[in-house]
């Protein structure tokens, strides 16, 4: 019934395993910012999030495990998305053009279509994305291509991660040297994190263009 929320934050601290459902807040039409926080729970997100008309900040994080729906690509005010390491996204996650910030999605996608569309989110300035140990459906290589030409496209990035998905399994390095034929560079990046799976075999001429980079890894 707080109709005029803007700002919600909860934090489902209890470890008792209950599911927690939200959907109550796809009437919440007013809010901006939504965070969720609930270790150890499974967390049901609303099906019909496209109530939230005006939210800018999404960010699911703080839980283990969470399916994003398809009706996320009709939000078009949304900002920063940041899901589960691991979870995977909607192939029509490229309509979001107001992204800026998107954290914790897992690659392969579904398609190497949906892989290619992330390179039209050109307002992103925060990327951040995680491999699984294996693949399947898609070989490595070509998502690795795709994942280049969509890189390409987003030439307003000030930062890109790589993380791991798996932390406790055996790491598997992954060859990226589809990586080494971007350009142009990313003339405003700042941060750059390949340390998990990424390997080249030399390194990459893009690098020395990389005139912003202030962390390296």
């Amino acid at each position: 019934k707080f109709m005029f929320v803007r700002v919600l934050y909860l934090d489902f601290f209890c470890w008792a395993r209950m599911a927690v459902d939200l959907t109550i807040i796809n009437q919440l039409s007013q809010l901006r910012y939504l965070k969720v926080l609930g270790i150890g729970k499974s967390i049901i997100i609303p099906c019909q999030i496209r109530g939230l008309r005006l939210l800018e900040t999404l960010d699911l994080s703080g839980i283990f495990f969470c399916s994003i729906s398809l009706e996320i690509v009709d939000m078009p005010r949304l900002s920063h998305l940041t899901v589960p390491h691991g979870t995977r996204l909607p192939d029509r996650i490229g309509k979001v053009k107001s992204l800026r910030t998107l954290h914790g999605f897992m690659l392969p996608m579904d398609s190497l279509e949906g892989i290619i569309g992330l390179g039209e989110l050109t307002a992103l300035s925060d990327l951040e994305f995680c491999f699984p140990s294996g693949c399947t459906g898609l070989s490595k290589a070509a998502w690795m291509t795709a994942l280049s030409t969509c890189l390409d496209k987003l030439g307003n990035l000030k930062q890109l991660r790589v993380s791991p998905f798996d932390v406790f399994k055996q790491v598997v390095a992954l060859r990226a040297d589809a990586l080494s034929s971007l350009s142009p560079p990313f003339r405003n990046l700042e941060l750059l994190d390949l340390n998990y799976r990424c390997t080249f075999s030399q390194v990459p001429r893009w690098i020395g263009h990389l005139h912003s980079l202030r962390e390296l890894y």
